[in-house]
């Protein structure tokens, strides 16, 4: 066949393929779609986005996403800008979760906290009493979001099956609250808005309350990364694997650690044994005294 029509059929295949490619992600796209909702609370009057991504008559499970400072107001659509919502959305989607999925926006003049907590706290009752099958709910939120998921996780302890505030500050939460729930947090090493310090802090404080929680930092993201890039599907696996379980109690059931440190050892990021870590980032690695190992990457200041 001369080389000119093999050129050309290459080319067609490849029209076709990537045609088919664009029409997938158009259809992914038009997947998840949100209604533009009203919440009337007697503080004040909530826009929200609502997505029910669901192949049953109801969904189990409702999600709550906190968005961060630069989408406050009133329009109900700016805060729909943040790439956070999509991964988040498309993970719900492609996995079947069957949820409602809720995006509120704060008045321009709020934050995440003060009386918000308690119209947050409402709206989910609201959904809930709208959606009588829902067992989990989930909240989830990025920088003045994240803040707002720890306040949330703080104030609430029972209400939430999980919860993963990204590059937040939970120093003024109530540590054994938050210690009732699963929970996963993100940090970046380059973020100048939000210290690692704060949650690092916290963290040893969750670990001495045997808490069940994930805390990764990410070396070189920047705040903005971190609000970004934090969503994988490894991550929100995590989250979503927590469910209610089926008792009275209404609190979500945490695996408690029944074994005691007997060694514990640090390494540089390098791979460099240190007997007396200073300032700086490191690997830890504890012994346990039923001899399962834990590793992970922590911060001493």
């Amino acid at each position: 066949m001369p080389t000119s029509k093999l050129v050309a059929i290459f080319a067609i295949i490849t029209m076709l393929w990537r045609t088919d490619i664009y029409a997938q992600n158009e259809k992914a796209s038009e997947e998840v779609s949100f209604s533009f909702e009203l919440y009337r609370s007697p503080q004040l009057v909530l826009p929200y986005r609502q997505a029910v991504i669901s192949q049953k008559d109801s969904p189990t499970k409702m999600v709550i996403y906190l968005h961060g400072g630069t989408s406050k107001g009133n329009d109900n659509t700016k805060q729909m800008a943040e790439p956070g919502i999509d991964s988040i959305a498309q993970y719900i989607s492609k996995n079947n979760l069957s949820a409602v999925f809720i995006i509120p926006q704060c008045p321009a003049d709020e934050s995440w906290g003060g009386r918000l907590t308690e119209v947050i706290k409402n709206l989910i009752e609201d959904r809930k009493d709208a959606f009588n099958d829902i067992k989990d709910v989930y909240i989830l939120g990025g920088s003045m979001g994240g803040t707002g998921t720890w306040t949330m996780l703080s104030k609430y302890p029972g209400l939430f099956s999980a919860g993963m505030p990204v590059a937040g500050n939970p120093s003024k939460c109530d540590v054994s609250n938050v210690a009732q729930t699963p929970l996963f947090t993100v940090m970046g090493t380059e973020d100048r808005i939000m210290g690692i310090e704060a949650v690092t802090d916290f963290t040893i404080q969750l670990e001495g309350m045997r808490a069940k929680y994930v805390f990764e930092i990410e070396d070189g993201w920047t705040h903005e990364d971190t609000c970004i890039k934090s969503y994988t599907s490894d991550r929100l696996e995590w989250v979503f694997s927590n469910t209610k379980q089926p008792d009275d109690s209404g609190i979500t059931s945490v695996d408690v650690e029944q074994r005691l440190v007997i060694e514990t050892k640090y390494w540089t990021l390098s791979g460099v044994l240190v007997e007396n870590p200073s300032y700086g980032f490191y690997i830890m690695q504890q012994e346990y005294s039923d001899s399962s190992v834990k590793t992970k990457k922590i911060y001493i200041k």
